[in-house]
């Protein structure tokens, strides 16, 4: 996992070819977020944009994602993240979307404001989108879809 500021966002390019033009679409987003949308950017990402969204409370499960890196950049609002290293039991999956639920063991949280970007790698088990109930906060979803090590 990294959190950082999207103004530091060209330190994390080598990671992926794909990070220079979604951090570039990103920062767009930030300035001008328009409506809720999809875009495609590269030939592995895709960015969406989102607001108004409303805020949950901790009972969630964890989400993470085999195929993918996710990045969550807040656009407005604060919203709180909390992770886990530990899995204690998967409760739904689906392959078809790279979504799978589990509960897990907390490990820490961090909190979003805007222009604050948090990217999880394949696996990393994470639930997004948390605060205070009837609070909202919008912000900027991407997929970054990983080639396997075997096929580069």
């Amino acid at each position: 996992m990294i959190v950082d500021s999207i103004d530091n966002a060209s330190k994390y390019y080598p990671i992926d070819s794909e990070l220079q033009a979604v951090f570039e679409k990103l920062q767009e987003c930030l300035l001008m977020p328009g409506p809720d949308r999809d875009y495609s950017i590269g030939s592995r990402s895709t960015v969406s944009v989102q607001r108004e969204l409303p805020l949950r409370d901790r009972a969630c499960p964890y989400e993470y994602h085999k195929q993918n890196m996710d990045i969550h950049l807040c656009l407005a609002g604060t919203e709180i993240i909390e992770y886990s290293v530990k899995e204690i039991a998967a409760l739904d999956a689906s392959g078809e979307r790279d979504f799978y639920l589990a509960e897990g063991e907390c490990a820490g949280e961090v909190a979003l404001t805007e222009g604050m970007f948090a990217l999880f790698f394949t696996g990393e088990m994470h639930k997004p989108q948390l605060g205070n109930t009837g609070a909202n906060t919008s912000k900027c979803m991407v997929k970054i879809r990983q080639i396997p090590e075997d096929t580069r």
